[in-house]
């Protein structure tokens, strides 16, 4: 090996070891903070950059503003369109996040208590907005005729709310998943 070559791996070598090298106090700090406003790859490579020094509180806090981020641009979707829930690949354009970050968070967010809770909460809601779809049905509205004989089918097969919900929700992550 010449003196170019051993200059050339030594300075590889250097330059390894410093990316490996932890981020810690206060540059650490200010990365994590600087990584909570950023979207796409420059936020993927500085994740990586401090994933190994970040501990799982970390961790948690970004999980959680991805989680947010995730759940308003869902809100944002229904709230613009007319194709009910956007897909996970959709949802990965629209935040800049990886499309299998946004469908582990999917697989959370409709499989977690929190998510049972706010189902539980909303129930005392299906009688009323039961009857006002069968008012609408009985002046004419042929579309909420069809949702309101479709939803008293599974009343009447004696399959809860609940559940219905839920498979509607594995449903649409199977088929996003499919794509």
């Amino acid at each position: 090996m010449n003196v170019m070559e051993k200059q050339s791996l030594q300075k590889f070598t250097e330059e390894n070891e410093l990316q490996r090298s932890p981020v810690t106090g206060d540059e650490l700090k200010s990365k994590f903070i600087r990584l909570l406003s950023l979207k796409g790859e420059e936020y993927t490579d500085l994740y990586n950059e401090i994933e190994s020094s970040l501990n799982e509180t970390g961790k948690n806090i970004l999980w959680n503003n991805n989680a947010l981020i995730i759940k308003q641009e869902i809100v944002n979707y229904i709230n613009t369109s007319n194709h009910g829930l956007p897909t996970a690949t959709t949802l990965a354009l629209k935040t800049q996040l990886s499309r299998a970050t946004v469908t582990k968070h999917l697989k959370e967010l409709y499989s977690s208590s929190v998510e049972e809770e706010r189902i539980s909460q909303h129930k005392h809601l299906f009688d009323v907005i039961l009857t006002n779809i069968g008012r609408r049905a009985n002046s004419g509205d042929i579309k909420c005729a069809k949702l309101y004989l479709e939803t008293m089918v599974k009343v009447m097969e004696k399959e809860s709310i609940q559940t219905y919900i839920q498979n509607q929700q594995n449903n649409f992550i199977m088929k996003d998943e499919k794509k």
